[in-house]
This record gives structure tokens, sequence and C-alpha cells, in this order.
């Protein structure tokens, strides 16, 4: 709880005046009654650790009041136990806790002193309009002198910055994420064989990212055989590989709401052939000297135009003919 009111503390004080309002993603239907599972909100989980549906997060005057599911024990019977007002105040530390129905309610209140709205629109239109509605009713309560609508802002700039820089607790998360992912790559590469079909490859991985502590997946994980590599985000993961051909996994495991995000390429038989082994060198070369670049203050395009410089210069000067 202590990292997550230190991050409310600094962005705060940073932006006196300003209010932030940030809310869970919307449940989508998958089929039926079921929903596509559910993941917070990056923002909102950053700031108070609270990761349950239909919540949201208002910060403002140093304060954070949190608006969640109250608990029910008859949808709890279906869909798991709720942490409800008192268990969201104890996760969170939040100054108040309300039931989210509350929260259209009590929201012009709440705002009718704040000089700016950080509120990301665009995500629920439905959300939006009363959003809007919300500050027009201030407005009309401040009367012809109050001048137009709260300002409202994208908060993506100010907690996307905050985000950048990493504490010593979410370099560790990022650790483990990375190396529970390494591991799964280095077991799928052992266990790949001509004939299996992509989505067995995905099921491997997934299986031993989670079995050693990874809440799910950072991504959706392309396993793209042969030509189907050349695809950037190749989905489908139903084809049979073959021998002689190459297969790109790009997957990544996520553990504490931080993920690896891991690409590599390798034969589906026991090695590349002349032109593969020739490609795959000049990539590793490109991305050593990437690499070797990244220090402190080295803007992050000149070491992408040199890595494409390296490629560029290796496959004009290549004889790619077998």
């Amino acid at each position: 709880m202590e990292e997550f009111l230190v991050r409310r503390k600094a962005l705060m004080q940073a932006n006196p005046g300003a209010a932030f309002l940030i809310p869970s993603p919307v449940l989508s239907i998958r089929n039926g009654d079921v929903c596509h599972l559910f993941r917070q909100d990056s923002d909102l989980y950053y700031l108070t650790g609270f990761q349950e549906a239909e919540s949201c997060a208002l910060l403002l005057e140093g304060r954070l009041v949190l608006f969640v599911l109250p608990s029910d024990p008859l949808k709890e019977l279906w869909e798991g136990k709720r942490h409800g007002l008192q268990g969201a105040q104890a996760i969170s530390g939040a100054d108040a806790v309300y039931p989210i129905t509350e929260l259209r309610t009590r929201l012009a209140e709440l705002l009718k002193d704040t000089q700016r709205l950080y509120y990301r629109l665009g995500r629920d239109a439905s959300r939006d309009r009363w959003v809007i509605a919300v500050l027009q009713e201030i407005q009309q309560k401040k009367g012809r002198l109050a001048g137009g609508l709260l300002p409202v802002m994208d908060p993506s700039s100010i907690l996307g910055e905050m985000r950048l820089l990493k504490s010593p607790g979410e370099l560790e998360l990022i650790k483990k994420a990375c190396s529970i992912s390494a591991r799964a790559h280095r077991f799928v590469m052992e266990e790949v064989r001509s004939g299996m079909v992509e989505r067995e490859v995905e099921a491997r991985f997934e299986f031993l990212v989670k079995s050693q502590g990874c809440s799910r997946l950072g991504y959706p994980t392309i396993v793209a055989g042969g030509s189907r590599a050349t695809c950037l985000h190749y989905h489908t993961n139903d084809q049979i590989l073959e021998d002689g051909t190459c297969l790109l996994v790009d997957a990544g495991g996520e553990f504490g709401y931080y993920t690896a995000d891991i690409t590599r390429t390798f034969p589906v038989g026991k090695n590349f052939n002349k032109v593969q082994a020739k490609l795959y060198d000049l990539v590793l070369g490109a991305q050593k000297q990437a690499i070797g670049m990244i220090a402190p203050g080295v803007p992050v395009n000149e070491i992408h135009q040199r890595a494409s410089e390296v490629l560029m210069q290796g496959v004009l000067s290549l004889d790619l003919l077998p």
C-alpha cells in the first residue's frame, strides 16, 4: 500500500487544483452471459492497487475517493468473493470508499472546486456522456460568471511519464516476469517438433509461465511458422509446423502487472539452413548494436535508426542464394 500512496502523493503535489478520474475498463461480453477475462486498467492499478471490475478512482486535493462494487452474497456465489467497501479501503488506503452506483450522483459535489479534470475521453461513449453532463451541472450551479465547462484533459501524458521511472520494487517485478518468460521460451524451443500445431506451442508457453507464478499472459501469444512470421500481429496460431522452416514465438508472461515481451526465432528442425543462419546472425548483430548503444540520455530513435542501418547494410551485402 505504501508505494501506491507515494505515487498518489507525487501526482497530486505536481498537479495542484487538478482532479484525476480513472475508471476501470468496461466489461466486454464474450458470449451469452459470460464476459471476457477482466484485467484492471494499468493507471488505476498503479495508483490504488485495486484490481476489481466496475471500479473508479477519483484523486483530488490530496485525497483518494474510490468507487467499487459493494459486497453481494448472491453475485459472489456466481462470480467469486468481492472485497466490498471495507476491503477496498484496506487494499488501497483510500480516504473514502463508496458504491460504484453512487459515482454519478456524488461526482458534481466532489468536483465543484476543481480547476481542471484529467479524464480519458473516447473509451466508453455512455460514460463520456454522463461525465460531460456532470460538468454541465457544475457550470450551471456556478452561474454565468463561471465561464465554460471545466477543462477536460487526457491523463496519459502525466501518468505515462510517471510510469517511465521504475522503483526498485517495480524493477524486481519486471525481472521476475522476464526470468519466467525466458525459461518458458527455452522450454518451447526444446519441445517444438515438426507436425505440431502452432497453438500447441502457445499452450506449452502459457502453461509454464502460469505454473511459475504469472497471473496471465502479457499479451496474445504469436506463434508463427514459416512465412506467417512476416505478419506482425499474426494470432490464429492454427497451422502445422513443417521441418526445414523457422518458427517465431512472440510471448511474455505478466507478473504483478508487469510483463515481459520476448520474440525469438528458431528452426523447427535441428538446425538452420544456410540462408536462415545468415539472416539470424544478421538480426542478432543488429540487436547487439542496439543493446550496446543503450545509455541514459540516448534517444530511442537513434538506437532504432542505427539498428535499421546495420540490418539494411547486412541484407545488401549478403548472398542469400542457397
